[in-house]
């Protein structure tokens, strides 16, 4: 082959090795999730935190508490108006029988004495009572009234003592004009005869000795003999601490009751009103402070300077009697309007009553009600606000951590798609085709991309038409270091007289072969800048 080849080839390197940095070696599909999520923790956290540091659950707690402190408040207030402005207001019967005794002493039918043992006295003086006690309970409307005569002082002890006992067992019904609604628990049989009042399983004709040492009669009477009937028969009222039952009988019972004196100062006996257990427990609904009747009423009482309480009776049928009795109730030093037992199972309301007046005989007894009940059913609420507030919270956090993958993979996808198929065409080394995204801006990329290659390639064509064109053949290679690619051109062998050779398969390795051949066969010539002339 005559004339000269001029080969220059040049080896076009790779750019140097760097370090790669851990952010620019991140996936499309991790750059985008993790700043959701990051934005995501952010946000349950200041939904937990708005929740836990809110004070939301110790709000609704206070709530729970308040509730149930305000429905004690408005039981108290109309319980101390029973028990004050009703039930113990006994002013005007004792007057009326202190009238009866006086008249009847004025006029000679008996001596005061006489009550302690004169039957015939006691059942004058009983029959002639016994409308005023009938009236009065009936206005009342307490489930029991009694009187009890001793003109003696404390000191004697009688075998029994005369007087009446009358029961009605429905205080709220409308009054029977015959009295057949009452029943009589103590009283003579000429008194029962005379009034044709039935009598019950248990009447007796007096107060025996068990009777007598109930507190419904012993505190009044001897509180007036001690300080010798001074003060006023109201000062000396008492109420009943513990329930009892009459002897013979099996119903409990708490009473109010006040001594009889009269005008000189003397003391002839007891008169009171009962009130049954069963009927101040219908005056204590459970069902208004508790859903479902979860709570009870406790009618409590402590003595004057202490915190422990002890039962007088209670409400509610979420709550046994043994059950109570075995909490150990103790009022808290919140002005006394809260009480917790031992085990701080149970939390309970106070309303303090206020039955006695200052100074008087009995004001050491501090008449409590309170509404109590087991503090997870008082909680209730704000436990299950608390379960909806945290199954919310994890079901938005799965939401969130679903939404976020989702997004980020719907996001990612069409890129890593287009990233394939620029590798897919690299590998084949083929023309791209780079399918649609539907996401406008990165089609727009792609397209650019593309026509971008294809002005690159039509440049390349044209250049080669030109050197085709060309008066003097030309011809070149190009190597990337690092890749077994091999860039040649169409008459590229056959200018070194070498024929047959596929340009398309042609690897790096069998071109420097073939170079290396055609330097031991042609005679060439090497410069200094690296080129030589075949």
């Amino acid at each position: 082959m005559s004339g000269q080849i001029r080969q220059n080839s040049q080896n076009i390197p790779k750019s140097p090795n760097r370090p790669k940095s851990p952010k620019k070696n991140r996936t499309v599909f991790r750059v985008m999730v993790l700043p959701l999520l990051s934005i995501l923790a952010v946000e349950m956290c200041v939904l937990a935190g708005s929740l836990v540091f809110g004070g939301v659950m110790n709000k609704l707690n206070q709530n729970a508490r308040d509730m149930l402190a305000q429905q004690v408040e408005n039981r108290g207030n109309y319980l101390v108006n029973d028990m004050i402005g009703n039930w113990s207001n006994l002013n005007l019967l004792s007057e009326e029988i202190n009238a009866i005794v006086d008249r009847n002493l004025t006029w000679g039918n008996f001596s005061l004495m006489d009550l302690k043992g004169n039957a015939q006295a006691c059942e004058a003086l009983l029959g002639e009572i016994r409308p005023e006690l009938i009236d009065t309970m009936y206005n009342k409307q307490v489930s029991g009234i009694f009187l009890v005569l001793n003109p003696c002082g404390p000191g004697e002890t009688p075998d029994s003592l005369s007087g009446i006992y009358l029961r009605d067992l429905d205080p709220t019904s409308t009054p029977s004009q015959r009295n057949e609604d009452i029943l009589t628990e103590r009283a003579p049989v000429e008194v029962v005869r005379s009034g044709r009042i039935a009598t019950d399983t248990g009447w007796q004709p007096v107060f025996t000795e068990e009777d007598m040492a109930q507190p419904f009669y012993q505190k009044p009477f001897q509180a007036a003999h001690a300080d010798g009937g001074r003060l006023d028969a109201e000062e000396y009222g008492y109420w009943t601490t513990e329930p009892y039952c009459l002897a013979g009988d099996n119903r409990r019972a708490i009473s109010y009751s006040v001594p009889l004196i009269l005008d000189d100062g003397r003391i002839y006996g007891v008169l009171g009103v009962e009130l049954l257990e069963d009927y101040m427990q219908s005056l204590l609904p459970c069902g208004e402070l508790m859903e479902n009747e979860r709570g009870s009423y406790l009618l409590a009482v402590g003595q004057k300077g202490e915190c422990g309480l002890k039962q007088v009776l209670f409400s509610g049928e979420s709550m046994t009697a043994e059950t109570v009795e075995e909490l150990s109730f103790a009022l808290t030093e919140t002005e006394g309007r809260e009480a917790r037992d031992g085990s701080g199972k149970y939390y309970g309301a106070v309303k303090p009553l206020v039955v006695y007046s200052n100074n008087a005989p009995f004001d050491s007894d501090r008449w409590y009600l309170l509404g109590i009940g087991a503090q997870e059913n008082l909680f209730a609420f704000s436990r299950q606000i608390q379960a909806i507030l945290s199954a919310a919270f994890v079901l938005t956090l799965a939401i969130g951590l679903v939404g976020v993958l989702l997004v980020s993979y719907r996001l990612s996808k069409p890129i890593q798609l287009l990233s394939q198929e620029v590798e897919k065409a690299k590998r084949s080394n083929v023309w791209p085709v780079l399918p649609d995204t539907g996401i406008r801006e990165i089609d727009q990329f792609s397209g650019a991309i593309t026509e971008l290659q294809r002005e690159v390639a039509d440049s390349s064509t044209r250049f080669l038409q030109i050197m085709d064109m060309a008066s003097v053949d030309m011809a070149g290679y190009e190597i990337k270091e690092g890749s077994e690619r091999v860039f040649v051109t169409d008459n590229f062998f056959p200018l070194l007289g070498r024929e047959g050779v596929d340009t398309a398969v042609l690897k790096a390795g069998e071109f420097r072969r073939i170079q290396k051949e055609s330097m031991q066969g042609l005679e060439h010539n090497g410069s200094g800048d690296g080129s030589v002339v075949y």
